[in-house]
């Protein structure tokens, strides 16, 4: 069976206990969602990233480590 359209792939990283840096990424091109928040990375948000023509969603919602501070950065609240 032939497919049309190529396989596209999402990665839920979501509170995984990661921490360190983002790595470079470029070589996921059929990454069309990064779900990276609740997680302790610090450092930026790699320039590579951009070069994910199919990546629709990025989520980082980092605190002060990943150079974000804003009032969203904080976690949400866990649903019991």
């Amino acid at each position: 069976m032939s497919h049309s359209r190529a396989a596209r792939a999402h990665s839920n990283l979501y509170d995984n206990l990661l921490s360190g840096t983002i790595p470079d990424l470029s070589n996921l091109t059929s990454l069309t969602a990064l779900d990276l928040c609740t997680n302790s990375l610090e450092g930026t948000i790699p320039d590579t990233l951009s070069s994910l023509t199919n990546l629709v969603l990025l989520c980082v919602r980092a605190g002060p480590a990943l150079g974000c501070n804003t009032p969203d950065s904080q976690p949400a609240p866990r649903s019991q």
